[in-house]
């Protein structure tokens, strides 16, 4: 369970504990906050993120040239070594989050490796992309529901939080292929597919609450991210008149007020996302103006600004400060004249120094928003700079197995790295 500061001052109010008890357990936190085992979980993270996405939607026709038999063999190459060093890892080296990684970027592969060999058997047509996985075609059910199978065991066997993200995507997924199905149509449009996609969101959004009373927190987490996600993106794209814009307007400020009730920064975070891009939508016309971006990015730095001081100096959390600020930057950052290359520039520079910076002050939104960002950037590098060329996954995928072995290493290494520390101070 977690615990925030305005419950710990009620708590002293109430003469559960005393002042002197309180600021004791604040300084243990944030010890073990900032304990070193939190730089090997943001790299093993941050090396997951790139393999997976290097081995999913940044994949598109990268290795077509390769043939069907020439993907399925690598696909299954990647598959079964992600799959042994993850079971090595996890089961043996004790090295739950490294090895739970692992496990992830071999389910993130499955899809690639079930179209390969379909190909290659001809039992779907040549013509047809691993790129269309991404819309949706009724044909697609197997490979979502091959995912849900391999991925529910490693769940249950692991109990890896994470996991739940993967399964949950292939639902969504899955939902739009089985409403195709059912509708029995060819093709469905923009809109039925930003539809399904609301409702299946308010679904995993509600499911998320049920998992979160029932089961563990962890695992809503990743429930609420997608739910919400694809709730707000479902109702965003969507928009395009007066009523659909109040509606999206209606449910971004539901959800900032039941983050309130709920004391859940995950609703706060989407609301006020939600309310930013309304203003996006509201104030399209300002695309116009070149500098637009920047003075939304200036004032959002300048609100997040404001957080840090209030908690470095007062050693009081604004997460409002935070959630609101990084939400406009990386409005100005993201949706204002994404062809500027300075920006992808800017964009990169800003989303690792982000995630950096988590490293020293104990905030997860500048994590999210970190790897948001870094999300963002490398889906433009790949469909804007490397669209054809075969070695952009590899070298995302070498540079992501790096980074879990550097935290692997960092990880068995701890000790002796923190006294040579002591040393130089």
């Amino acid at each position: 369970m977690n615990y925030t500061d305005e419950q710990l001052n009620e708590a002293v109010k109430n003469n559960i504990i005393s002042m002197e008890q309180a600021e004791r357990f604040r300084d243990f936190v944030q010890k073990r906050g900032n304990d070193l085992t939190k730089f090997p979980k943001i790299i093993y993270y941050g090396g997951g993120l790139l393999i997976i996405s290097a081995m999913t939607w940044l994949m598109g026709a990268h290795w077509d040239s390769l043939g069907p038999i020439g993907v399925a063999i690598l696909s299954a190459l990647y598959f079964f070594a992600f799959l042994i060093a993850g079971n090595h890892v996890f089961f043996k080296a004790k090295m739950e989050i490294a090895g739970g990684t692992l496990f992830c970027v071999s389910i993130a592969i499955i899809p690639l490796f079930v179209f390969s060999l379909l190909r290659a058997f001809g039992i779907w047509s040549q013509e047809w992309a691993y790129g269309d996985f991404f819309g949706a075609r009724g044909r697609w059910v197997i490979l979502e529901i091959s995912v849900i199978l391999y991925a529910l065991p490693i769940l249950f066997k692991t109990k890896f939080s994470f996991v739940v993200f993967l399964i949950a995507v292939s639902l969504w997924f899955l939902s739009m292929d089985v409403v195709q199905i059912i509708s029995e149509k060819v093709k469905m449009t923009f809109t039925e597919r930003a539809v399904v996609s609301s409702v299946f969101g308010l679904f995993m959004t509600g499911t998320g609450n049920f998992v979160e009373i029932k089961l563990k927190k962890g695992y809503s987490f990743w429930l609420y991210f997608f739910g919400l996600t694809t709730l707000l993106a479902g109702l965003f794209v969507s928009v395009d008149k007066d009523f659909t814009l109040v509606i999206f307007g209606v449910v971004s400020v539901l959800l900032t007020l039941y983050s309130l009730y709920k004391n859940e920064n995950m609703f706060l975070i989407f609301g006020i996302g939600g309310l930013i891009l309304l203003l996006c939508k509201l104030f399209e016309f300002y695309r116009q103006y070149d500098y637009f971006w920047l003075i939304l990015a200036i004032f959002g730095l300048f609100v997040t600004g404001i957080g840090c001081l209030s908690d470095i100096k007062f050693k009081k959390r604004l997460s409002f400060n935070y959630i609101f600020g990084l939400t406009v930057l990386f409005a100005g950052l993201v949706f204002f004249n994404a062809q500027d290359l300075f920006r992808h520039i800017l964009l990169g520079a800003v989303s690792i120094l982000l995630i950096w910076f988590s490293l020293f002050i104990d905030r997860k939104e500048f994590l999210v928003f970190g790897a948001f960002g870094t999300i963002v950037l490398l889906s433009r590098l790949s469909f804007e700079f490397f669209k054809d060329s075969p070695f952009f996954p590899v070298a995302l995928t070498t540079i992501g197995v790096l980074l879990i072995l550097l935290g692997i290493y960092y990880q068995k290494n701890s000790e002796s790295i923190k006294k040579k520390f002591a040393k130089k101070k």
